[in-house]
């Protein structure tokens, strides 16, 4: 009797460890880039007076982060979002837009099978491509084109959902003739659900070095010649 109160008493705690031992925090590795700045020549103000004119689809959360970003630069008189009436209180138009995109990697279907055998999910992560597309147009206060920030960024992002890590390490012993053919529809297709959770993670905790990266790149195509690079 004692040893079954012991086991329930147990129990719990042994699920609480065998779906942590199923997860995968994200993690954000192996940045790649590629952008450019085309600039055209023009007598600049420094320090500037600059709005954002923020597309639709561009999380709030990253445009705070690019005006915290020219802020904290010397250069920068002020930062603000476009509002009606604004026109004489602002040097440089900044219209910006950022896109984010996520893709799973092919690699899952190695992590997976075999590696559930020795729950490469939980400790390697499923394998995504993330990311981030920026595109700064900048125009001085009449409306005369500056220059264009072009800026691409991705991750190699590793995470394993509790859902998928229990679905991965338990499922391919329970299911172990068919798990193959399983796993590979299920590893190499998006899921919608992990993306909300990524970008709150970028969000939260990549997106202030990207900032300080845009926030300077726009800077350059204000005051600065042709052919300069991010």
């Amino acid at each position: 009797m004692g040893a079954r109160k012991t086991a329930a008493r147990l129990a719990p705690l042994a699920g609480l460890l065998l779906l942590a031992g199923c997860m995968h925090d994200p993690t954000f590795e192996d940045r790649t880039a590629q952008g450019s700045i085309d600039i055209t020549p023009s007598p600049t103000t420094l320090p500037a007076r600059i709005a954002l004119d923020v597309s639709p689809d561009t999380d709030p959360r990253l445009v705070n982060r690019v005006m915290e970003a020219l802020r904290a630069d010397s250069r920068v008189a002020a930062v603000t979002t476009r509002s009606p009436g604004q026109a004489g209180d602002v040097d440089y138009w900044v219209r910006l837009e950022v896109d984010r995109s996520l893709h799973p990697s092919i690699a899952n279907l190695v992590i997976c099978w075999p590696g559930f055998l020795v729950f490469a999910p939980a400790w390697h992560g499923l394998d995504y491509r993330y990311t981030v597309d920026t595109h700064a147009a900048v125009e001085d206060a009449t409306g005369r084109h500056v220059g264009d920030v072009h800026y691409k960024e991705g991750w190699t992002v590793r995470y394993t959902s509790v859902g998928m890590g229990v679905a991965t390490d338990l499922g391919g012993w329970i299911l172990l003739p068919g798990a193959p053919a399983i796993l590979a529809g299920g590893v190499t297709s998006l899921d919608e659900r992990n993306i909300p959770i990524l970008d709150d993670y970028f969000s939260a905790c990549e997106s202030q070095v990207w900032a300080a990266r845009m926030g300077s790149a726009i800077l350059r195509a204000i005051d600065q010649g042709p052919g300069t690079r991010p």
